[in-house]
């Protein structure tokens, strides 16, 4: 039998909405630049790391997939979309914040203002 790697026991955000994205040109891993992400609401099981700010996740920008990540979170906040977000239960983009692990726009019915 084969085993799968169980996702990372971060935090949590279900269906929140982006209150604030802040980018920094440089300062994160290898020199380079992440976004701070502030949500609406506090993470569940938010690691103590960033006990401080339990609203914010960091994207990591030096890799294709984090600023992918960053352009999700954007898009969701410019549309006024709401997300679901993991993070990887440690600080390791910067000191105060979880590293984010995913993020998924919640779909929006066409109805919805």
């Amino acid at each position: 039998m084969s085993s799968v790697a169980a996702p990372p026991a971060g935090g949590s955000w279900k269906d929140v909405k982006i209150s604030d994205i802040t980018a920094y040109t440089d300062g994160g891993p290898a020199g380079k630049g992440y976004v701070v992400i502030t949500f609406s609401s506090n993470g569940a099981g938010t690691p103590s790391c960033a006990s401080g700010y339990p609203r914010n996740v960091a994207i990591d920008l030096s890799t294709a997939g984090g600023g992918f990540a960053a352009a999700v979170a954007q898009s969701s906040f410019l549309s006024g979309s709401a997300v679901t977000v993991t993070g990887t239960a440690a600080c390791s983009v910067i000191p105060t914040a979880e590293t984010l692990a995913s993020v998924r726009e919640v779909a929006r019915s066409p109805f919805q203002q």
